[in-house]
């Protein structure tokens, strides 16, 4: 509703509406004579103007909202929104321009429904300007710039605020991110809270983290101390259980190489007593002058011997 209500040119609810008999574009009344007023200091020369407007010059007029031309007895202003041209008289200019009575009543209805909101130029004006401006002004509801013109707007590229004319003036291009200064300040303010959220809980660390006393931080190290003697106790007890198994192992493989060796001592001792018998049988066959009986004793000495 107050989006329908608002001035294209000033951005605030409508003061005094009239409607462009071109394109039925209703604007404040002293937005137009504004616009007629600067579009009247960059107008051609007046022997330009003289001499008639070239069509290369009435493109240039067409393409620029606001910029009148003179054609005889009446003024060419081009409408803020569609650059239609609209001949007005050169003698009463923007004052010739009918009254939206339909609108003005529709307004003041809007302002006797939301008496919360910024007050309008009509109540300014009924006080004196010498005291209310400045007061709004420091408050922020007024254009420092063009006082009388509430303050609505924000260039968050300039970092500055203004009226509807000061974005027209000094905020135009892609470089500017202009936005309800509302807007802009509802969402600064939410990241704002965001990033104090954020410190206040970086603070609250810190303080935690600072308060820790001398006793718990004595107490965290005992912990870890018990923590390191019980792992460590597990370990031991670990290695000495294995060290345990493999002592009796290694004790089980000594006792039965033991038993294989003394089996195979024995062994030995009855193959070495078996030689010396034999050696014995041998020594006496040297002296031995009896064929057959030598013959006899050492077939079956030495035969037992080589098996």
């Amino acid at each position: 509703m107050e989006a329908s209500l608002t001035c294209a040119v000033c951005l605030s609810l409508f003061e005094d509406p009239v409607t462009l008999p071109a394109c039925s574009h209703n604007f404040c009344r002293h937005c137009v004579v504004e616009c007629l007023s600067q579009a009247a200091s960059v107008a051609l020369p007046s022997s330009s103007s003289a001499s008639g407007p070239s069509p290369r010059s009435r493109d240039s007029l067409q393409e620029t909202p606001g910029r009148p031309s003179r054609d005889g007895g009446s003024i060419i202003l081009s409408c803020p929104l569609c650059r239609k041209l609209c001949s007005l008289p050169s003698d009463r200019g923007a004052s010739a321009l009918p009254v939206n009575t339909t609108l003005a009543e529709v307004v003041k209805l809007f302002r006797a429904a939301n008496p919360a909101m910024k007050p309008s130029l009509e109540a300014i004006a009924e006080v004196d300007s010498s005291v209310v401006v400045p007061q709004l002004a420091a408050l922020g509801g007024i254009c420092k710039k063009h006082p009388g013109r509430p303050l609505q707007l924000y260039c968050r590229m300039c970092r500055s605020g203004g009226c509807g004319q000061c974005v027209s003036e000094d905020h135009r291009g892609v470089f500017h991110s202009v936005n309800l200064i509302d807007t802009v300040y509802q969402e600064e303010k939410l990241a704002f809270f965001s990033n104090l959220k954020k410190i206040r809980e970086l603070q609250l660390k810190m303080m935690n983290e600072i308060s820790v006393s001398p006793k718990d931080e004595k107490a965290l190290m005992q912990n870890e101390e018990e923590l390191i003697k019980t792992e460590f106790e597990k370990l031991c007890n670990a290695l000495e259980a294995r060290k345990k198994e493999l002592l009796k192992n290694l004790e089980s493989q000594k006792k039965r190489k033991e038993k294989e060796h003394l089996i195979w001592k024995n062994m030995k001792e009855a193959h070495q007593k078996t030689i010396e018998n034999i050696l014995i049988d041998c020594e006496n066959l040297l002296d031995e002058c009896d064929p057959q009986h030598f013959l006899e004793v050492n077939t079956f000495s030495f035969g037992f011997a080589i098996k």
